[in-house]
């Protein structure tokens, strides 16, 4: 769904500039130009479809802030706006539960609203852990993650912070009271030992000022540390600045471990990801190399884009086939498949539904309909390591080329 921006603002240019934004940043914009305007946008709207409103912070038919007020009181996450950054107009609106305050006076502000705007909509799917016996703390900190639109989990002991972590892998951040310290500090230790700082932020915090506590969470491994209550523009500065470095790190992985043409994993990910998984099984497991027939004919007939056509429908439905197996592209036209438990008869079963499949394809290119066939190389085992299993697959490959083609070979050691 894509989420909507009330727009509150009564200066053309302004609202020029901020109708801009929003569009860049994805969003939908709902503009108003009064008061008056902003109360019926907002009765027309479904709420659950407003990520936020950008309100000015004067209007013809209203107080300076009373929009401001109108939003916050209405609980729409709201970031103030005004044409620069301005002393009394910041501490005036930081009297409401705003999101921000934000002044268009550069490039500089103004990208850093615009990187606001995808910072709230991301939120929504990020989940916020935090961790105090204390209620004060916890409900301080859901009033502000809410406002920022997080998903929001509390927990009063380490033991249910660590069951939290491991059933909600939305979870990015990890805020602790450091009112036990020395239990604290033995639960971030513990944390890292499984998740590192590009995984998983990690914030200290207390009501008692203390360079020493501070200094011994971020030995232990915390990311940051803050004394509450918070600096709210600070704060969120900072916690900006953690998530997108997270974001970074995991663009760069995904880059280095996708294929760039299909979206498919690449070998080097199969082989980490398979190595890793693979000495937990000890029932069967199978292993499959599946290569285009005749592809390079497509390439001299059609064209490389045509090639290119056929290689990511196939990969669609591989991935949509085997959406919980590791599946990869190994370069060219051939594609591998890892299937932990699963039976023989089963793997058998699966490869040569997937031959039909590929085979019942109409890949639609410049007005012409290209069809593809697909030969399998399949290996069934039980302990067998990787590379053994796919030198058989590729020996079963052979034999399904040899045979005709568009059909699968299999050899099973159980």
């Amino acid at each position: 769904m894509q989420h909507q921006v009330l727009i509150v603002e009564s200066n053309t240019q302004l609202a020029r500039l901020l109708h801009k934004q929003v569009i860049q940043a994805g969003l939908e914009p709902l503009m108003a130009d009064s008061m008056y305007a902003a109360k019926k946008r907002f009765s027309d709207s479904l709420p659950e479809s407003l990520l936020c409103a950008l309100v000015g912070y004067a209007h013809p038919d209203a107080e300076c802030a009373e929009a401001i007020a109108f939003t916050t009181g209405v609980a729409v996450p709201t970031i103030a706006i005004s044409e620069k950054m301005d002393g009394a107009i910041h501490k005036h609106v930081m009297h409401y539960d705003i999101v921000d305050y934000v002044g268009l006076e550069n490039a500089q502000t103004i990208d850093y609203l615009y990187r606001l705007l995808l910072r709230l909509n991301k939120n929504k799917r990020i989940g916020v852990l935090v961790l105090s016996e204390i209620r004060r703390t916890r409900q301080e900190c859901k009033n502000w993650l809410q406002r920022h639109s997080f998903r929001l989990y509390e927990a009063i002991t380490p033991d249910q912070a660590h069951a939290l972590l491991l059933a909600n892998n939305d979870i990015q951040i990890v805020m602790v009271d450091t009112n036990y310290e020395d239990t604290c500090s033995r639960f971030i230790a513990d944390l890292r030992k499984v998740y590192t700082k590009d995984d998983l932020a990690i914030v200290g915090m207390s009501h008692k000022p203390s360079n020493f506590v501070a200094a011994h969470f971020i030995k232990c491994g915390a990311t940051d540390f803050f004394t509450l209550p918070f600096n709210h523009e600070e704060f969120l500065c900072r916690v900006m600045q953690m998530l997108e470095s997270i974001e970074h790190v995991a663009l760069i992985r995904k880059t280095a471990n996708t294929d760039y043409l299909t979206g498919l994993p690449n070998r080097r990910h199969f082989f980490f990801s398979v190595n890793k998984r693979q000495p937990a099984h000890i029932s069967t497991q199978a292993l499959a190399i599946i290569d285009l027939d005749h592809f390079k004919h497509i390439n001299d007939t059609y064209g490389h884009d045509a090639g290119d056509a056929v290689l990511k429908n196939v990969a669609r439905l591989l991935a949509t086939e085997f959406e919980h197996a590791d599946i990869a592209r190994f370069g060219g036209e051939e594609f591998c498949v890892y299937l932990p438990d699963i039976a023989v008869d089963d793997a058998i079963a699966t490869m040569q539904s997937l031959c039909q499949k590929v085979a019942a394809l109409h890949i639609d290119f410049n007005n012409t309909v290209l069809r593809v066939t697909t030969s399998i190389g399949l290996t069934v085992a039980y302990n067998s390591n990787i590379e053994a299993m796919l030198s058989k697959a590729d020996a079963m490959l052979y034999e399904a080329k040899n045979g005709g083609r568009n059909q699968v070979r299999y050899n099973a050691e159980c």
